[in-house]
């Protein structure tokens, strides 16, 4: 009997995996043909929604101050996509990302450089962040 209970709760609970991954989507970010041209507006529209995943198509995007408040996973290109405030390192005027307290954000290859804050420097987390193969300079 409790062999069975066991077995039903592990089916249950892959079953609410699958479930779940089916209703992320994916969307692209780039200079030009993809869904969205920056990280910001992918985030504010609505059928952007928690959970989903946004490719970073450029091998350099320059976008400050992105404001996340959702849970998104931030995916570079294989070699490490860069994302910075400013081309130049001495120009950039605020952080590249803040990450809200609802927020839990994962990034995955990539490079976040060229930006200056007072509270963050490139980033600054309030919400929960993981970072798998990524670089802050």
């Amino acid at each position: 009997m409790r062999k069975n209970y066991c077995l039903f709760v592990g089916l249950a609970l892959a079953t609410c995996v699958f479930l779940v991954n089916m209703k992320a989507a994916t969307f692209t970010i780039g200079a030009s043909g993809q869904d969205f041209t920056t990280i910001q507006a992918a985030h504010d529209d609505a059928g952007v929604a928690d959970g989903d995943t946004l490719l970073i198509f450029d091998a350099i995007h320059t976008e400050g101050d992105i404001s996340l408040n959702k849970s998104l996973v931030i995916v570079g290109l294989p070699g490490k996509s860069v994302i910075q405030a400013d081309a130049d390192s001495g120009v950039a005027g605020n952080r590249v990302m803040h990450i809200g307290t609802a927020a839990r954000v994962i990034l995955v290859n990539l490079t976040i450089r060229h930006a200056v804050d007072a509270s963050g420097g490139g980033m600054l987390n309030e919400g929960v962040l993981i970072m798998n193969n990524c670089t802050v300079e």
